[in-house]
């Protein structure tokens, strides 16, 4: 079986087309159907595309006595903010994170408890040993956590220094042509830093809304709530308030945190527009 066989195989298998796989690696179909037609796919593209198919990579040596030499990439689908991202009754997320078997996604879930619920220091013990991990949802959960702890803190050197991370992470999976997911995640963790704390993202950042869709569902409600808040800013307020409107269509189940988010910028919307009684039942949901 030729490589082409063996990817078309498992789309197939996933339900998923060559041309979706392509986009998700970030490559044109022609120039993907170009590859796999001449067999010209490298290493670190057949990881990319275990990946996006949730598969396990490995790559086998058999030596002439029958040893076996092998080079697994286990895929562990991870996502930035996974607390964030979990749908869960409210008031259940602490078993939310228990139910988090990745050990290290788990801490995170943690450290994003401990932020939401005004622990800043615990939220910083945990992420610091995650700055400089080789995992970038890791990573990058680490620094969006890092900053704004260390902004409650009154760090603002070390706020800054994680922000700047983050940038470097974006650059680097753009430079890679690293696969979409990772691209949105990248994009998202710049956003989330850059329009809470209201500094406007450079003109080179590629924007929000064309990486949202690569997100799982509960971190697109979460940017989406960015998003809104980002019209909000524009005083777009009839915009803003649509966006929240089309987020809890999208939703598939109850996320709690990127509710609040959306219900707080939905009620600030309302406040512009002089609608204080439905503000008040935004802010009453929230």
């Amino acid at each position: 079986m030729t490589t082409s066989d063996l990817v078309k195989e498992m789309c197939q298998k996933q339900g998923i087309s060559i041309a979706a796989l392509a986009k998700n690696l970030g490559q044109t179909r022609q120039n993907f159907y170009k590859k796999l037609q001449r067999d010209t796919l490298t290493l670190t593209e057949l990881k990319q595309i275990a990946e996006v198919l949730d598969a396990n990579f490995e790559q086998l040596f058999r030596m002439p006595d029958g040893t076996k030499f092998s080079l697994k990439s286990e895929n562990k689908k991870r996502t930035v903010l996974p607390l964030v991202g979990s749908a869960f009754e409210p008031g259940g997320a602490k078993e939310a994170i228990e139910r988090i078997q990745d050990k290290e996604l788990s801490e995170i879930a943690q450290a994003e408890m401990y932020y939401f619920s005004a622990q800043a220091d615990n939220c910083v013990k945990i992420v610091e040993n995650y700055l400089s991990s080789e995992d970038i949802m890791l990573r990058l959960s680490a620094d969006m956590l890092y900053t704004f702890a260390n902004l409650t803190l009154g760090n603002a050197r070390e706020a800054q220094s994680s922000r700047e991370d983050v940038y470097k992470c974006l650059k680097w999976v753009f430079q890679e042509d690293e696969t979409n997911e990772k691209k949105a995640s990248c994009v998202f963790a710049f956003y989330v830093i850059s329009i809470f704390i209201h500094i406007p993202p450079e003109e080179n950042i590629p924007p929000l809304e064309k990486y949202i869709p690569y997100l799982p569902i509960g971190q697109r409600l979460f940017a989406t709530s960015l998003f809104a808040h980002e019209q909000y800013l524009k005083k777009q307020y009839a915009k803003a308030q649509g966006l929240v409107q089309s987020a809890f269509l999208m939703s598939d189940g109850v996320y709690p945190i990127p509710t609040i988010y959306l219900k707080c910028v939905e009620a600030m919307c309302q406040i512009n527009q002089k609608a204080q009684e439905e503000a008040r039942k935004s802010v009453s949901f929230a």
